[in-house]
Formats: structure tokens, sequence, C-alpha cells
């Protein structure tokens, strides 16, 4: 078959999974062409064609660049693709004139609804305008896959629930390292890892932080628009030589084994491949009770509500004293559960391919 996608490239998990699904799928020898805002060096190697899609800085650059996506599939499209798999609704917005040929467009939702846009402070005019798009690229869907619970409910409910089945396709949990147990003594070693964005709330982290007394340090994997605000209000806090931020990199499972706690204080997260990541590491994980982190910590103990700098204080508390849950114990949970350990881009190609097979007209 002959597959094509488009993404706007951040450091992200989505992206990382978008990566993994497109070099899979040309390994088992099909046709894959991808458009981004530069080139990605995984993909050329596996083969993949590249096509340039620009993405200016600044707010805009989204908009620009889903409008030129949408024009180069309506008038030059990149290949005459069988599937097209989107990294979200408004991506299959753009992406819909390859849906009026042959193609079945199959999106992946990770994201990218109403609530976020406001707590990004979008401007309302920009938030309905987005919501438009959003619905329209859903109606052009052959299949939406959001890749958690909470992201299938607010697909209906934020956005209305279109024809297409929604059927849930969570990220899965990599391969289990080898763990072992805290040591006694020495700094409570915590880790966060994230965009640096408002939706990600490292400010209610810090101030969580600031009630700790207790040796720590932290360390903030990651970039974006809020790290100098960040830094200042981690000095403004006290925190200095006890919080680190790091940007990004790329052994992240390294840092995360090294870590006695992660930490995921997000106002909304979808499916977080990065509290898998931390319990394959053998990492303690908490997070905010909100969107999908519930479903796959799937413990009281391990969540804080969100914007509650005291409680997630509280919790830390608990890490300190030994009384958090075992990270073995969610692991296994975890591992008697398809949906969690099945390759997340296996089981998108394979939906791919069955479309192809029950649609012989589009191959």
């Amino acid at each position: 078959m002959t597959l094509f996608s488009a993404c706007i490239q951040s450091p992200g998990g989505a992206h990382r999974l978008w990566v993994r699904l497109l070099a899979l799928a040309a390994k088992e020898g099909n046709r894959v062409h991808y458009a981004s805002q530069r080139r990605v060096a995984e993909l050329d190697a596996a083969g993949c064609v590249y096509h340039y899609v620009p993405h200016p800085a600044g707010r805009l650059g989204a908009v620009i660049f889903l409008a030129c996506l949408y024009l180069r599939c309506r008038f030059r499209p990149p290949a005459r693709a069988t599937i097209a798999i989107s990294q979200g609704s408004v991506y299959s917005a753009a992406l819909a004139p390859l849906g009026r040929g042959d193609a079945a467009i199959l999106t992946v939702v990770h994201g990218d609804y109403p609530t976020e846009w406001r707590a990004e402070g979008y401007p309302r005019w920009a938030i309905r305008l987005f919501a438009l798009v959003a619905r329209f690229g859903l109606r052009r869907s052959a299949e939406i896959l959001p890749v958690s619970r909470d992201l299938a409910r607010r697909t209906r409910e934020e956005l209305g629930a279109p024809e297409p089945p929604i059927e849930v396709e969570g990220n899965a949990m990599p391969a289990l390292r080898e763990t072992r147990p805290r040591e006694p003594g020495g700094d409570l070693r915590l880790i966060f890892v994230g965009n640096l964005v408002r939706l990600k709330r490292v400010d209610v982290l810090l101030d969580a932080l600031a009630r700790l007394e207790l040796p720590f340090t932290c360390h903030i994997l990651g970039d974006g628009p809020l790290r100098s605000d960040l830094e200042r209000q981690a000095r403004a806090l006290g925190l200095s030589g006890r919080v680190f931020f790091e940007g990004w990199r790329d052994d992240v499972a390294e840092w995360l084994s090294r870590s006695d706690a992660l930490v995921l204080p997000s106002d909304y997260e979808g499916s977080p491949s990065v509290l898998l990541e931390a319990l394959a590491a053998g990492t303690l994980a908490l997070g905010a009770d909100t969107g999908g982190i519930p479903e796959i910590l799937a413990s009281d103990e391990q969540l804080f509500p969100r914007g509650d700098a005291d409680a997630l204080a509280r919790r830390l508390r608990e890490v300190w004293d030994g009384k958090q849950i075992d990270p073995t114990l969610l692991r296994r949970w975890l591992e008697r559960r398809p949906l969690y350990t099945e390759p997340w881009e296996r089981r998108i190609l394979r939906r791919a391919e069955a479309w192809v097979s029950r649609a012989p007209t589009l191959e």
C-alpha cells in the first residue's frame, strides 16, 4: 500500500509515535511519503519520501502549515495514497482532498480540543475556527482512533460524534528494564519530562517542591516558551541548586531509571507515553487526576487533584516515607492488558492493512 502522513515536528511523545509508525510501515515494504517542516533522519534512512511544508515560528505557524498542507493535497498531491494517517482532527481536515480520491483517512487523536486551546490562551475566534476545522476533519475520516478512553469521550462531547467508529488505540509500554528499589538515604530524586507550555503546569510542580522540607533534586527535561518564566519562578522560590532545567535529552530512559519518581502535573494529557516509559524503567509515577492519566496509573495513591500544589507535596512526602505503591505491581497489571503491551504502531498499521484488504480498489 501507499501511505501518506504529515506532522509538525516537536519533541513530544506523539511525534515519536508518528516516526515509529512510518518507519515500521516502510520497513515492511510499503511506499511511505511524509510531509513536515524538515526532514526526519530516521524516516529518510527507512526509505520514506519527504515533502516540504513550511511551518513559520509563532502562534500562526500551525495554521500556515495546515493551510499549505491542504493546498498541496488539493492541487499537488504528494502521492497517490491508499491510506492517509492523520495525527489529529485538524490534520484530517488538511488531508481531506486525498479522501475525495481513493485514500482512506485514519485519524489518530492525541489531543487538540477546545478546552486545551483555551488553556493555551488562544483567542475565542481561533478556538471556534479550530473546532469547525476539527469537526470537518473527523467527518472526512474513515476511522477515529483516540489514544485513551477519555479522548474518545471528549471527541464525542466537545466535537460531536461523527459517523465513523471511534475506537481506542492506547500507547504501548516500552520493553521492561531491570528495576531496583530506592536506596535508603540520599536525596529524593524527581523528574519531569515534557514541553514547557502552560498546559503542562510545571509551575504547580515548582510550588509543591517549595513546600517540601526534605532533601530532593528535580530535573526538568524539556523546553518550550515558558522556560525562562519557570526558571525565574524556581529562583524566586529558593529552589536554585535543587531544580535543574536540562532541556531536551535523547536518553530519557536512562534519566527515568536513575529517578525515584516521575511527576506529571498537567492540566490535561491524552495517553502520556512518558508514564509508560517510567513504569517500564521501574520508576514510580505521580500524575494529576485528569485525561488519560488515571487510565494508566489506575491507583488513587499515585494521583492528585490537578492544579493542587499542596496535594502534590503530600504525595511527594509519601514517596519519601516509602508509603507509595510499588511500581512493579503496576507493571504486572499493565502487562496483562494488550492495549498497553502490543506496540501502538503495529496496531495502527494493521488497521491500515485491513482497510486495503476490505476495499481492494484502494490498492
